[in-house]
């Protein structure tokens, strides 16, 4: 009977462990990359939009130099103002499965000006004319590329509502499992009531434990730091969200190594000096 209460108990701190850590890995990813304000504060604090406008900048003046044109038909057709309305679009397409395409009207038509009072409003051939359309043309798209740069925005939403329902399902699971886990572990240490402590420290040192390997290994294997997608502007941000989902995963897996060891050794270091106080206060034996 001891025995079995010794696999049970056991086997009750490896699940509580697991479910522990499932929930917490779940819990850092909802409230980081699988959550839209996170990721709009992240590309406002990593000056996002001011970078993809010097980007863009850089990228037009490329095709000035093809196009004969003077350089000035391309200044304020595009402001910071714009590209963070554009790119909270896609970001919006992206977790919630919009399909609002990115407007390049007000673009087009400023170019079109541009180009229009630079030639001091002279008559144009029909060639010239579709010359000139076939430029703004590609000036939009390049615009839209660099600022969605994938394309892809209903692909990656209709993986993202997977992963959220797996994360959704997961942690209901793990929820579940935590409160049955402690129950069972109640009912086992109802005679000796702290050794649950001690049951439920382990689970959380293990747990904790277990976060914190997983930082030091994806941090062994992945320099943070020196992540490249796309461009610099997105590869900035995809590094300081990479950095604040590790970091979280350290700071819980260090907080639980603590708090488990803190109820594997206070409750049971209390009840021996309980019992020390109570043998000492006990009465002597008439001989």
């Amino acid at each position: 009977m001891r025995e079995a209460k010794i696999i049970a108990r056991f086997i009750m701190e490896l699940i509580l462990a697991i479910s522990i850590t499932t929930f917490l890995l779940i819990h850092i990813l909802s409230k980081t990359l699988l959550n839209e304000p996170y990721i709009l504060s992240s590309l406002q604090k990593s000056d996002y939009y001011n970078k993809v406008y010097q980007l863009v900048e850089s990228n037009f003046e490329n095709y000035i130099q093809q196009s004969g044109l003077d350089e000035k038909v391309l200044k304020n057709i595009v402001t910071e103002d714009m590209i963070e309305k554009d790119t909270k679009t896609i970001i919006s397409n992206i977790y919630n499965g919009f399909k609002e395409d990115v407007s390049i009207v007000e673009i087009e038509k400023k170019l079109e000006n541009n180009i229009i009072k630079s030639l001091k409003n002279r008559s144009l051939s029909s060639e010239e004319t579709k010359a000139i359309k076939e430029y703004v043309a590609k000036i939009s798209e390049e615009y839209k590329a660099t600022i969605s740069n994938l394309q892809i925005e209903d692909q990656i939403y209709s993986k993202y509502k997977i992963i959220k329902e797996y994360a959704n399902l997961g942690q209901k699971i793990s929820v579940f499992a935590i409160g049955g886990s402690v129950i069972v572990l109640i009912l086992l240490n109802l005679k000796r009531f702290y050794k649950l402590f001690t049951n439920l420290g382990i689970s959380a040192l293990a747990s904790g434990s277990i976060l914190t390997i997983i930082n030091i290994y994806i941090n062994s294997k992945v320099k943070v730091q020196n992540l490249l997608i796309l461009n610099d502007a997105i590869s900035e941000v995809i590094q300081n969200i990479s950095k604040a989902i590790l970091d979280n995963v350290l700071k819980y897996g260090l907080l639980f190594i603590i708090g488990g060891l803190g109820l594997i050794f206070v409750p049971t270091l209390i009840h021996y000096f309980n019992n020390y106080k109570n043998e000492e206060n006990k009465p002597e034996e008439k001989s």
